[in-house]
């Protein structure tokens, strides 16, 4: 009962004096902003970080999306290797990086989803100056939901006390004006469609205007100029996972790639398909839809996409559990269902497509990114030239 007690005691002092160092490393970075959102999360940190560089800014950001990784005041990136799962204890481990090396800004994407961990996140770990929220929309709603208005709710929990929340004009103004409110928080809202179309010309990859001008006014808010910081951002390293088009000659067949792997809502999925079509024009659609076994909910989502929205000409299925994926999408597509769920090598997929198809091909990636989609986006990055839209 007393080496319980003493046992105790030490990890209580060692967590006090844990959370001393954090408080103290946590006071040498002048700057930090917090990127939440339902999709676009990993991209808008690059670009607030690419745009606060070419200001002469020293700025360190942290993503956590598809391929976690540290970004470092040159733009040269590390990855971050994890023992198991991701876990906000991973933001102490920035923070003491970051208060070293005597930086003005960092920026990183919020890693949390339940509402537990978001709160400590802001409250007790980061304490951020700036808070983004890029958008809010139906995903992880295993989690945070069940309706859209409780994702809301739970990523109202990263609002900073006493700084700024930047996010687009939308449904959720008067609920985040009283949040805000309440923390003494200023709330800047950004609009899209302010954004030229020439501006997304300008990206070597598919780029978002909601994204881009929530950066922008980031950036704006800590006094950089739009063309200072716009010139950062567009020649900046895109995230592994952001939709990108390639295209790639096998056999004869003229291939284009569109990744919307990383697309975490049906609404980000539809805007990159929309994409696609066009630049697809004329060729055979085919869907690389690729599953998670820990992700049920998704499924049933892109059901109702394919169903109403999304029409190709032959659905692929990858990744897990291709018996009850088969059973759920069966319903909603009317075209050729072919099932490569127990194929894993890529060579082998493009194989399997290019052999039975003639002609044009757009190939459309969209579910997931892990496992298949991952080998995917390599294969056709390693191979393929980029095509601009």
């Amino acid at each position: 009962m007393v080496y319980i007690l003493i046992s105790g005691f030490a990890l209580f002092l060692l967590g006090i004096i844990e959370a001393s160092f954090h408080r103290n490393n946590r006071a040498r970075i002048p700057t930090i902003i917090h990127v939440n959102g339902t999709r676009g999360k990993s991209t808008t940190t690059r670009l607030i970080a690419a745009g606060l560089r070419e200001a002469g800014l020293r700025v360190i950001a942290k993503t956590t999306g598809t391929a976690p990784r540290l970004i470092l005041e040159d733009g040269q990136e590390e990855p971050i290797k994890r023992r198991g799962k991701p876990n906000i204890i991973e933001y102490l481990k920035v923070v003491s990086f970051a208060s070293r090396r005597e930086i003005d800004i960092l920026v990183t994407e919020c890693m949390a989803l339940s509402p537990e961990m978001q709160w400590i996140s802001e409250k007790k770990m980061l304490m951020a100056n700036i808070g983004v929220i890029t958008n809010v929309g139906a995903d992880h709603l295993e989690v945070m939901g069940p309706l859209i208005s409780d994702v809301a709710e739970n990523m109202a929990l990263m609002v900073p006390q006493k700084g700024k929340l930047v996010t687009p004009d939308g449904k959720f103004n008067e609920f985040f004006t009283k949040k805000t409110r309440e923390r003494k928080t200023d709330l800047i809202l950004t609009d899209p469609q302010k954004v030229p179309d020439r501006v997304l010309e300008a990206f070597p990859y598919i780029s978002f205007k909601e994204n881009i001008a929530t950066a922008l006014k980031v950036c704006e808010l800590l006094g950089v100029k739009e063309e200072t910081s716009l010139a950062g951002m567009v020649k900046a390293e895109p995230d592994p996972g952001v939709s990108a088009v390639k295209r790639i000659v096998i056999r004869n067949s003229d291939i284009l790639f569109v990744n919307a792997f990383a697309a975490n809502d049906n609404k980000s999925t539809l805007m990159t398909w929309e994409i696609a079509k066009k630049a697809g024009s004329g060729r055979t659609a085919i869907g690389l839809l690729n599953n998670r076994s820990d992700r049920p909910l998704r499924i049933f989502q892109l059901a109702d996409l394919l169903q109403e929205s999304i029409k190709l000409d032959k659905l692929v299925l990858l990744g897990d559990w291709g018996f009850n994926t088969r059973r759920v999408i069966k319903g909603s597509f009317s075209g050729e269902l072919v099932d490569l769920t127990r194929k894993r090598k890529v060579v082998e997929i493009i194989d399997n497509l290019v052999a039975k198809e003639k002609g044009d091909l757009l190939l459309f990636g969209f579910g997931n990114t892990r496992g298949a989609g991952e080998e995917i986006i390599k294969f056709f990055k390693e191979n393929g030239e980029g095509v601009k839209c």
